[in-house]
């Protein structure tokens, strides 16, 4: 009787894993991601750059809150923005969207987080940037701020 109730267990739950692999394929097939993955030792980064309509004047990175992704900001500004002639950068943060979980316990720091962002939007040749931040992420900025004041 209890392997009975075992192996219907095992059953449902490898039907669970088996539903969520078919649907997570069919998520990355309708919906594929877009932009860099900016490789930075540890992990990727996800980045979504907008290039400026005409003449580049200055570049902008756009940083998403707690719970959500590029697409938060970049929807909402990237083209506006690109269209007065600034190069855009959303980025998913470390452990969001399509971003690798980067360095165990320390990723979560504030700091560490604003340099890999720093690294990967240098790595894509921007060296100095606006930085817009929204929710949590606003103390990400303002350590970019305190820790790299020339970018």
């Amino acid at each position: 009787m209890i392997s009975a109730v075992f192996g219907a267990l095992a059953f449902l739950v490898a039907l669970a894993l088996l539903f969520t692999a078919a649907l997570s394929l069919a998520l990355d097939w309708r919906y594929p991601s877009v932009g860099h993955r900016v490789d930075l030792g540890p992990g990727r980064l996800h980045v979504v750059e907008t290039p400026p309509a005409g003449r580049e004047r200055a570049a902008v990175v756009l940083v998403h809150g707690a719970s959500g992704n590029y697409a938060d900001p970049h929807v909402a500004l990237a083209e506006r923005l690109a269209a007065q002639g600034f190069r855009v950068f959303a980025v998913d943060r470390p452990g969001h969207g399509n971003s690798d979980r980067l360095g165990g316990r320390g990723a979560t720091s504030p700091r560490r987080q604003a340099a890999w962002i720093r690294q990967a939007v240098e790595a894509l040749g921007a060296r100095e940037a606006i930085v817009v931040v929204h929710s949590l992420a606003g103390v990400l900025g303002l350590a970019m701020a305190l820790d790299a004041p020339e970018f």
